[in-house]
């Protein structure tokens, strides 16, 4: 039997049971991208987002612990100082937190490379940048400047090229 045998009613039955078909399909294409498009954003705010944060927040507070060095050298005011004593401090504990929420998300292989890269950076500039601290407490203000010249100013600089590179 062909289609232009059947009865009228039959045929728009067929017509309309057609059209219900494609509407169905498109319905389901429809549903799993808006799936596929949920995952995706998902990921993108539970876990870049996080990271994005987290690293920038990491980038920010290094800035503030080298700033802190710096005005250690200069400063010849005893409450100024163990001000900056205290700056450098909270920096280095806003630091190691806001690591510790970039080391909680998945990492991609690249991103574990820089972060091993950053912690040899960070491993080789701490002593140095330590040492200038102890020099500014100490009232050394010239051996200070001559460390932070010399040893912990490059060594940073180096450090914060590899969290430039990850942010």
């Amino acid at each position: 039997m062909s289609f232009s045998n059947l009865k009228i009613g039959a045929r728009l039955g067929l017509g309309f049971a057609l059209a219900l078909a494609l509407l169905a399909a498109v319905a389901g294409l429809g549903l799993a991208s808006m799936s596929r498009i949920e995952t995706r954003l998902t990921q993108i705010v539970d876990d870049n987002n996080v990271k994005i944060f987290s690293i920038s927040t990491v980038a920010d507070n290094f800035r503030d612990i080298s700033l802190a060095v710096s005005n250690m050298v200069v400063q010849d005011d005893p409450a100024e100082l163990k001000k900056q004593v205290d700056v450098l401090a909270a920096a280095r504990a806003r630091y190691g937190k806001a690591k510790k929420e970039f080391l909680a998300t998945t990492l991609n292989e690249q991103e574990k490379a820089l972060l091993a890269k950053l912690d040899a950076a960070i491993g080789f500039a701490k002593p140095k940048v330590d040492k200038t601290v102890e020099f500014s407490i100490a009232g050394a203000r010239a051996e200070a400047a001559e460390n932070m010249t010399r040893q912990s100013a490059p060594a940073t600089a180096a450090a914060i090229a590899v969290i430039d590179e990850i942010v």
